[in-house]
């Protein structure tokens, strides 16, 4: 990460291999709100930051998390 620049999060649907979503950053009320938004899955494959552990947790609590290093 370099000082001044902004980073987002890209949403993917894994199965379908294709972009659904481009979020503004990578904040857990953003996340969680996009989450919220598609009460429909099942499975959240994420990395280890813990804005989207808590997102996922607070977005969509019946999801399986899938965490990847």
């Amino acid at each position: 990460m370099h000082k001044g620049t902004s980073y987002g999060s890209i949403v993917v649907d894994l199965d379908a291999h294709h972009v659904v979503d481009l979020l503004p950053d990578r904040s857990a009320p953003t996340v969680t709100a996009w989450l919220a938004k598609h009460p429909g899955l099942t499975t959240i494959a994420r990395d280890r930051s813990p804005e989207y552990a808590r997102a996922a947790t607070l977005g969509a609590p019946h999801a399986q998390q899938v965490v990847y290093q």
